[in-house]
């Protein structure tokens, strides 16, 4: 409403790398952990749903790009058609997939369906974005690259803590401990700008008030 589109584009950009930066590292965690979660929530007898929590994982990622494209911004400037549209055709989609795939896979299928279609509303929202010069698609691509790397690094130490340890509350609390260290490290060892004013902004003054207390 105040015509502070260089404003707003900053929060966009930093709402994507909130988005990126978390989503990457659940996606590999889940990818790792599913069989625990799902062991611990269900016990046995529900096989699949570790699998239906690793198609569903994109989530993470899709979920939180249409709430910043489509409530963040679209919402915010006043042209609502664009979500909308992006929801319509995504529901489409993924009524007509649903017809296709769930005769065929049942819940594998419903949850590939449901994958795909945000998939849909995502990219659909996103081309808005981009034509609209809203935002740069090749900045965004960007903010991809070093998260996978630090997922990549967190999901090869906790791939292998996951085969060492039997399973409890305890070893997945500590692999999930364990994971976040390691992808945060990496972060800041690659200079990820991103977790670098993360760390200083509210990493850092958070740790000095705590410190102070243990003192006092």
């Amino acid at each position: 409403a105040a015509k502070k589109y260089d404003e707003l584009k900053n929060h966009l950009y930093f709402a994507c790398n909130y988005v990126i930066h978390l989503g990457i590292p659940l996606i590999f965690g889940i990818c790792v952990l599913s069989k625990s979660l799902s062991a611990w929530f269900l016990g046995k007898g529900y096989e699949i749903v570790p699998l239906l929590l690793n198609i569903l994982s994109v989530k993470f990622i899709m979920s939180g790009l249409i709430c910043v494209f489509g409530s963040q911004l679209f919402i915010v400037i006043g042209k609502e058609k664009n979500p909308t549209a992006s929801h319509s055709i995504a529901a489409v989609s993924n009524l007509i997939l649903n017809f296709i795939f769930i005769p065929k896979y049942g819940a594998i299928g419903a949850a590939i369906t449901l994958a795909i279609a945000e998939s849909i509303d995502c990219l659909v929202l996103a081309v808005m974005a981009f034509r609209g010069g809203y935002l740069s698609w090749k900045k965004i691509a960007k903010m991809f690259i070093k998260p996978v790397i630090g997922a990549i690094a967190m999901y090869v130490v906790i791939y292998k803590l996951n085969e060492y340890f039997i399973y409890n509350m305890i070893t997945f609390l500590f692999i999930t401990a364990v994971g976040a260290a390691v992808y945060g490290i990496t972060l800041l060892l690659i200079k990820d700008e991103f977790a670098g004013f993360v760390l200083q902004r509210y990493v850092k003054p958070l740790w000095n008030k705590v410190m102070v207390r243990v003192r006092n």
